[in-house]
């Protein structure tokens, strides 16, 4: 948006495809929606909501287990649905209305889908076509990079709300501030010398000194690393930034070994492939509440 905010772009917000199906929670999507809205009147665009139902049609966990091999372990929703299923569901709403439709690039231009595939690259995204319009894959960086690159001073002079957090919320909240993706935001926006709470996240003296312990005692694979490592590298040697005690948490993360602390993951991977489905599924919500993380190529959380 940021670095095509001339092109004057309607905005586009799908509601279903995330962990509040519709036309369930209602009353938190009302919440996100009417936030978004007053910020998209106050930059002068139009903010359209898609609503679907179409991530409910599969029992995608059910595959997922069923179907490990063929995923290698990862998930159906993330290797395959991503973009087969978001982008289609612009069409109705682009006729008469636009005929190029940008999504925002989920990685770097260096990023290796073949070491960690993906179901939303340039290669898939960009031939998805409809009539005359045409798709494309728009500004190729990791996250740390978009903030404290384009994003950053836009952030800061905006106060632009944020909603990264897939998570299903009871409180009318934008993130819950404590799963993987946002305290991966949140260290990306400390980095940058953003403070999160003016971006919609609830960070207190605690919130790092968690993250530490989090990423200490977590049992992660390559996907957790491809995504911090990115952040780590960033980090400079004299950090004079202290927002929230996040100081102590650079100077410990940068030289944090994130490949020689990845835990082997298989013992649990195995166990929960080979459990009949109906014990597995006890078996997921077990690893989740003790960050093992199982699923490549899925939303993880610490």
């Amino acid at each position: 948006l940021i670095t095509n905010m001339e092109k004057k772009p309607i905005l586009l917000m799908l509601w279903g495809i995330d962990n509040y199906p519709y036309p369930e929670n209602a009353k938190q999507w009302g919440h996100i929606y009417s936030t978004y809205k007053r910020q998209s009147e106050r930059i002068g665009l139009e903010l359209r909501l898609v609503k679907t139902n179409a991530c409910r049609i599969l029992e995608n966990s059910r595959i997922n287990h069923d179907f490990h091999q063929e995923l290698s372990n990862g998930s159906i929703r993330a290797l395959i649905q991503h973009s087969l299923i978001l982008l289609p569901l612009m069409a109705p709403l682009s006729v008469g209305r636009f005929n190029k439709l940008l999504i925002a690039s989920s990685g770097a231009a260096d990023f290796n889908y073949d070491i960690h595939p993906w179901g939303s690259t340039p290669e898939i995204d960009e031939n998805i076509v409809w009539a005359d319009l045409k798709v494309k894959h728009d500004g190729a960086l990791d996250r740390v990079k978009k903030i404290t690159g384009p994003v950053k001073d836009y952030l800061i002079e905006k106060q632009m709300l944020l909603r990264v957090c897939l998570r299903r919320l009871d409180k009318e909240m934008l993130n819950d501030s404590t799963c993987e993706k946002c305290l991966r935001t949140i260290a990306c926006l400390t980095l940058a010398g953003i403070d999160p709470n003016e971006c919609g996240f609830n960070v207190n003296e605690s919130t790092f000194k968690s993250m530490k312990d989090n990423i200490e005692n977590s049992v992660f694979d390559d996907d957790f690393i491809s995504e911090w490592k990115p952040i780590q590298q960033m980090i400079p040697q004299h950090l004079d930034r202290k927002l929230y005690g996040s100081k102590d948490f650079f100077d410990w993360f940068r030289e944090f070994d994130l490949d020689s602390n990845k835990r082997n993951v298989e013992i649990y991977r195995d166990l929960y492939n080979k459990s009949p489905y109906c014990i597995a599924k006890t078996l997921d919500s077990f690893y989740k509440k003790n960050g093992i993380k199982i699923h490549s190529g899925s939303i993880k959380r610490i």
